[in-house]
């Protein structure tokens, strides 16, 4: 995209990121307003850029925290510049001890501009449409205990975004909505961060094992949300290196394929019936063709249409690619894979393992074949159904235990960012508890003591 005599406005743009992020839209041709209640800073600034730069920047004096300061932004913007195409919400602060100041400036100053600017820039009011970035940060993703009232301000413009970057809002205003996600960043509100933290001398401690990046470093991010066009996206920048993060707020899943093993009842079942309930399209897998069957002819017509069924052993990967292979000449693709398909029998632990474990390597290695953006595909999600015994221990169900383990360690492993970065494609798990389904029903007959396993569900409640 070329944004060369495009317009922001910068908050927070006197010094540290947001400086960065004024440099680098400069650099690109675009023209720029900075706000910012430091005066001073932004005119020793402004003084050092070059002739051509100069005459493509204004400053006005905001606090973002005032809706009516703000608004003079905007409009000395549009009476300067004629429009604005971008806004950058940057202008944020670090005091625990002052938690109400920063709860105006990080979250009510946010709101405030991406109110005026939904205000020029949607379509509906007359606009040509735009874009927001937010300055969220690590804190708005993960938590943080020596800064707890930031870390929330910070979860809000995460929460922000992903609500305003919905296709909802997009249609209706042409307006996409993003965030920038920094780890520590070499600024002012690094160096004084112990002092306005709830444990100063903690903190000292806690910065001695970080390493910091520069503000222009940071200001890559802002300019690969620009150049990427996305809506809803999280751009985090760190000593780690440039990536999205995972969000999946702005995600539509109707016409989206689904391939979903052990699907012919219980849980498999649930989670086929949901997805087709979002307007997705599902193969199911499974050795009960007969309950299989059954279900589908259950269905609505409408229902009908967008299911097909294929008779498959997970345990088999030719049986496996015989699914994959009919799922995609049938509806052209696949996007999300539902490892489901799963067994409990002590008394034969060797296919205890080839089901619960073997399968689902096989499905996740045929996923990424199909799925891989750097194989051709379209990136995807794969979510894998562990169990709440893949987290702790079962005495009477070892094996089945240590399957469910695996699958936790599996998915934990698949799922990192070097391989989402590589791939576009995600790797999470569910963790049921006791589910009233055939598995629960036959539990006590195969586990190692028939007898024991009574008395342990017994007083136990199931879910649906």
């Amino acid at each position: 995209m070329n944004f060369t005599g495009k317009v922001a406005i910068v908050t927070g743009g006197a010094q540290g990121i947001g400086k960065a992020f004024a440099n680098a839209l400069l650099n690109i041709g675009m023209k720029v307003c900075v706000c910012d209640v430091l005066e001073e800073q932004v005119k020793k600034f402004i003084e050092s850029l070059s002739i051509e730069q100069r005459n493509n920047i204004i400053f006005q004096k905001c606090d973002v925290s005032s809706f009516a300061d703000f608004k003079n932004a905007f409009d000395k913007v549009i009476s300067t510049f004629g429009r604005i195409d971008v806004l950058v919400n940057n202008a944020g602060i670090i005091n625990e001890k002052n938690f109400k100041k920063m709860v105006e400036v990080n979250v009510n100053g946010v709101v405030h501009g991406t109110q005026l600017a939904f205000e020029h820039m949607s379509i509906e009011k007359g606009g040509h449409g735009g874009y927001i970035i937010n300055t969220a940060s690590e804190a708005g993703l993960e938590p943080s205990f020596l800064v707890p009232v930031y870390c929330a301000t910070k979860h809000a413009v995460v929460g922000l975004t992903k609500s305003l970057g919905h296709e909802y809002h997009f249609k209706k205003t042409g307006i996409k909505v993003n965030a920038v996600c920094p780890g520590p960043i070499e600024t002012d509100l690094y160096r004084t961060f112990p002092e306005k933290t709830v444990d100063a001398e903690e903190a000292k401690k806690f910065l001695s094992t970080r390493t910091t990046i520069t503000p222009d470093e940071a200001a890559k991010a802002l300019l690969q949300l620009l150049q990427d066009d996305k809506n809803g996206a999280f751009v985090r920048i760190d000593i780690d290196g440039l990536r999205y993060s995972f969000s999946f707020g702005n995600m539509n899943f109707a016409g989206k394929i689904a391939l979903v093993t052990g699907g012919a009842q219980g849980i498999g079942r649930a989670y086929t019936n949901a997805l087709l309930n979002i307007g997705m399209r599902v193969c199911i897998c499974d050795i009960q063709e007969r309950t299989a069957i059954a279900f589908i002819e259950n269905l609505s017509p409408e229902h009908k249409n967008n299911i097909i069924f294929q008779k498959c052993d997970v345990s088999s990967f030719s049986d496996f690619k015989k699914a994959f292979d009919k799922a995609i000449s049938t509806f052209g693709r696949i996007d999300v894979l539902i490892n489901n398909a799963g067994i409990l029998n002590e008394q034969n632990f060797q296919r205890t393992v080839e089901v619960n474990l073997i399968g689902v390597i096989h499905g996740t290695l045929l996923a990424f074949e199909c799925m891989d953006i750097s194989k051709g595909g379209q990136g995807g999600h794969i979510i894998n159904t562990a169990s709440i015994t893949g987290l702790g221990p079962l005495y009477i169900a070892p094996v089945y235990s240590a399957t469910k383990h695996a699958i936790v360690g599996y998915t934990r492993s698949l799922g990192h960012e070097f391989y989402f970065e590589k791939t576009g494609i995600t790797v999470n798990a569910i963790c049921p508890s006791l589910v009233d389904t055939e598995i629960y029903r036959t539990f006590p007959s195969k586990c190692v003591d028939a007898d024991e396993a009574t008395r342990f569900g017994a007083p136990l409640k199931t879910l649906k």
